[in-house]
């Protein structure tokens, strides 16, 4: 099975990418912003004040306490995760991976869920998983990585013995940075690592804000999906400010039903209250998921016409719009 060919993504004019010299924090600064050849800017991670100088080149910057983000595969952890389950998290996770993989980026899915949803929709069989490189003194974690049949694209699978972990680990003195330091040796051999999580705050979540360098959380446009968001963002809000001062947040708006009216009205209340955190994506309702999820394949590559498919490129033509930007 090969990838879907499709043009690539083009990068938006007027911004760079800088990043903070003492979180490692990185934002898309606009031009506009400079008086002069200077800005003042303030980290929104963990609230460093420093000064910004535009260089005589107009491609670039010089800097005091600013630098260039130079390795664009250097941060790129993504937690898939909301307290509610049946948002399309799983299916998030795999499509939108999928979806960077046919652009060309390396990209590493982890099951962190002890159900191992992704895992059985890959199609991977019998599989080791985080359990055994936490339980075995002489396993590294590129052993247990295992080749998708799609270029591109990995998979850290999941098992039953996962369950074991969040009794053994939680509440464990730093558990909190486990697969952050088990990723360290491994991060550069991805443009993209992308952890679905479980719906709940437990071992693996955690783990997961923590080692991330964005989390995306799909959520329907209904009451209680807005509330699994909401007690997420006070969890991510106690993770930047403990543990992960780099962590962004972007919510995916997944199975939107265009003929609902209700749809429309919470839609247009998760715009008005998080703006800036919302994807211009919106994931619509498609049968064509749930067909694709009995082949064991992305939405996309089961068919190209397909809406949703096609909603997670245009995701991942986003995601990548606001590295470059």
């Amino acid at each position: 099975m090969g990838c879907i060919d499709y043009s690539e993504w083009l990068m938006k004019g007027g911004k760079m990418i800088v990043e903070c010299k003492r979180c490692q924090s990185r934002y898309n600064l606009d031009k506009n912003v400079f008086r002069g050849r200077s800005a003042k800017v303030r980290c929104t991670g963990c609230g460093f004040v420093f000064k910004a100088f535009l260089s005589s080149d107009e491609d670039g910057f010089s800097f005091t306490d600013l630098v260039l983000a130079k390795k664009q595969g250097a941060n790129n952890v993504i937690s898939v995760s909301n307290q509610k389950g049946g948002v399309a998290k799983t299916s998030t996770c795999l499509n939108l991976a999928f979806s960077l993989a046919v652009l060309n980026k390396r990209v590493l899915m982890i099951d962190f869920d002890i159900q191992a949803n992704l895992t059985q929709l890959i199609g991977c069989d019998e599989p080791s998983s985080f359990y055994d490189l936490i339980h075995s003194t002489d396993q590294t974690i590129e052993e247990l990585i295992v080749p998708t049949r799609f270029r591109n694209l990995s998979l850290l699978p999941s098992n039953k013995n996962m369950m074991v972990l969040n009794k053994w680990l939680f509440g464990a003195v730093d558990y909190e940075y486990i697969l952050k330091d088990r990723l360290a040796p491994i991060k550069d051999k991805f443009d993209y690592i992308l952890i679905d999580t479980p719906p709940s705050i437990d071992f693996f979540t955690i783990n997961a804000l923590t080692a991330a360098s964005l989390v995306v959380i799909p959520s329907q446009c209904d009451f209680f999906s807005i509330q699994g968001m909401d007690q997420l963002l006070g969890i991510i809000r106690m993770v930047k400010g403990k543990l992960n001062p780099s962590l962004h947040t972007g919510i995916l708006i997944t199975m939107y039903d265009q003929k609902s009216e209700a749809s429309k009205v919470v839609y247009n209340q998760i715009i008005d209250l998080h703006k800036q955190r919302v994807f211009k994506t919106r994931i619509e309702q498609d049968e064509l998921i749930k067909e694709a999820q009995l082949m064991s394949l992305p939405v996309i590559y089961y068919n190209r016409k397909s809406s949703s498919g096609q909603a997670y490129m245009n995701l991942a033509r986003e995601l990548l719009e606001r590295k470059a930007a």
